[in-house]
């Protein structure tokens, strides 16, 4: 979970009783972006075209300006159940993907 430590954000996951850090992560968009940079390295156009519609969805429903400490689950869910309802299951299912991903790169990067 991300906690400010000497003025920048620290976030900290344990993982098979590993510790892993990540420091410089503000805000939400800091954070999409840095992963969708990494993505256009990483993956074929057509993947990071989807990875890119994800996130740009998303923003439209979340502050892009939050804290990274301030997404709750809660708040993600409610984004994925109007998916749901405006587009199909599987759409949401496809945005949770790539939302879940982008968060587990920013945990262990």
């Amino acid at each position: 979970m991300p906690y400010p430590k000497n003025g920048k954000w620290k976030a900290q996951v344990r993982k098979d009783g590993k510790r892993k850090e990540k420091t410089g992560t503000v805000c939400l968009i800091d954070w999409a972006t840095d992963y969708l940079n990494s993505c256009k390295e990483r993956f074929v156009e057509k993947t990071y075209k989807e990875k890119h519609s994800t996130f740009k969805r998303f923003f439209k429903e979340i502050n892009p300006h939050m804290a990274v400490d301030a997404l709750s689950a809660a708040a993600v869910q409610a984004y994925l159940i109007k998916q749901k309802k405006e587009r199909s299951g599987y759409a949401s299912n496809k945005d949770r993907k790539n939302l879940l991903a982008g968060w587990n790169w920013g945990c262990y990067i």
